[in-house]
């Protein structure tokens, strides 16, 4: 008795630890972001990963450089541990040539780009990063559609286009497309 005790305790410890495992948000993201990408001309609902270029009418500007952009983070260490984080940012649209989605950027969005060290060194700036207008970046989030204006799809019929965003399974998150070319 026991042993069967023992033995179903372990179960339910074990399957727990599984659950837990598997519905991790990082390794939510890290599984889709493995997936085939879902071209922006044929739209979906749920967990999708959608790769395109960065696009926006009214962009920030990257504080170090002037660039347009639609995300800038800074860290900065004004007088010793723990650093400061500066982040600016706006939705925006992604384009792949088929079609286009929006993202709903947001400051608890999970960014997957380099830091750069500012050269030369300004003030207490550590490192910076931002994603520039034109950027070839891969999102991966959960879409739900909307209305796309720019495209009909039939007779009094409009077009829809995808809308990414974080959800309680995983943070959206943007990242380099490292397949993009040029």
């Amino acid at each position: 008795m026991l042993t069967f005790l023992a033995i179903a305790l372990g179960g339910i410890v074990g399957s727990g630890a599984g659950v837990l495992w598997f519905t991790n948000p990082r390794r939510v993201a890290l599984r889709v972001m493995r997936r085939k990408p879902t071209p922006l001309a044929a739209p979906q609902t749920g967990l999708v990963r959608v790769v395109g270029r960065v696009q926006h009418e009214a962009p920030l500007q990257a504080p170090w450089n002037g660039r347009p952009c639609v995300y800038h983070e800074e860290l900065s260490q004004p007088h010793g541990p723990p650093g400061e984080t500066r982040i600016r940012c706006v939705p925006f649209m992604i384009e792949d040539g088929t079609g286009r989605a929006r993202i709903q950027l947001d400051e608890h969005s999970e960014i997957g780009c380099a830091w750069d060290s500012p050269e030369p060194r300004r003030g207490d700036l550590l490192a910076h990063r931002a994603i520039e207008v034109g950027r070839a970046v891969t999102v991966v989030g959960f879409a739900s559609l909307e209305p796309e204006p720019r495209a009909s799809a039939g007779y009094r019929e409009l077009g829809q286009r995808m809308v990414l965003s974080g959800h309680s399974k995983v943070r959206l998150t943007v990242a380099d497309d490292l397949d993009a070319k040029g």
